[in-house]
């Protein structure tokens, strides 16, 4: 064989390689009709929505964390993580289903099914009301979804009050020192509270405990379940704080924690925590 016919064949190779895995990809599925609906979400973002559609009977099942939202304990729970089998999704019925953006593999596997998929990417402010019209479209409720984005945007985006008046907060997620990220959507909404961060978390970062008895937090926010206040006003790197001093420490119920499930009802918590003094 010719040195060319090598590179030939090299090159050839090469181009298969780089060709096979997009060939290998599922093809896109359509969703059914809204009347035929049958949805597996993963996204409580995308549950909470549908509810407010008035399109809760078309969700089918949800994963694991589906359960935590009000009206949702009756709906079968499928999933945990990324696993759900066959069998499940043929006894359900199964024919739609809403996945996060990380969870690809998922994805490519209920293709395979013949089952349509939802992806939602990472949740912004600004991206909110497009997923809350994508949902009203799939559910042929188009009208209903901009009433949703209307009371969404007249609640996220009143007019600040001035800068000066802006509290100090440290908001502790599922784990000691586990903050909000400050450029995640809960970090978004909460800046809409008129707050500062007592320290600025990276996205899915932990802080130094220094560096928040530095930025000595007015208020201290945690999950509901996942810490106490005695715990937090105990550690050597708060109990010197405003908010430690003050007994401003207040648990957040989980449901508002959850990406994109209640933004307008986590708003309106977190104004009223910072009001009362």
């Amino acid at each position: 064989m010719t040195p060319m016919k090598i590179l030939s064949n090299l090159l050839l190779l090469v181009i298969l390689a780089l060709l096979l895995p997009g060939c290998s990809r599922s093809k896109e599925v359509a969703p059914p009709p809204p009347e035929e609906l049958r949805i597996l979400s993963w996204v409580n973002a995308a549950n909470s929505i549908l509810s407010e559609l008035g399109c809760k009977d078309k969700i089918a099942a949800v994963d694991r964390h589906g359960r935590m939202l009000p009206g949702f304990e009756d709906v079968p729970t499928v999933a945990s993580g990324s696993a759900v089998s066959r069998e499940v999704l043929k006894k359900h019925r199964i024919n739609c289903a809403i996945v996060w953006y990380y969870q690809q593999e998922l994805a490519e596997r209920l293709r395979q099914e013949n089952i349509a998929v939802i992806t939602v990417e990472p949740l912004t402010l600004e991206n909110y009301p497009e997923l809350i019209r994508s949902l009203g479209a799939l559910c042929g409720k188009p009208a209903r979804a901009e009433e949703l984005i209307c009371r969404y945007e007249q609640t996220v985006y009143l007019p600040l009050t001035a800068e000066p008046t802006a509290q100090r907060v440290y908001f502790e997620l599922y784990a000691p020192w586990k903050s909000v990220s400050t450029d995640g959507f809960t970090g978004q909404l909460l800046k809409r509270c008129n707050l500062t961060f007592a320290v600025e978390a990276p996205r899915g970062g932990t802080v130094a405990p220094e560096a928040v008895c530095a930025g000595a937090p007015e208020v201290i926010f945690y999950v509901d379940g996942f810490g106490a206040s005695e715990e937090l006003s105990a550690r050597p790197a708060l109990r010197n704080t405003p908010a430690v001093r003050n007994q401003r420490i207040y648990a957040v119920p989980r449901l508002l924690v959850s990406e994109g499930a209640a933004p307008e009802e986590l708003i309106r918590f977190i104004k009223e925590k910072l009001n009362h003094k």
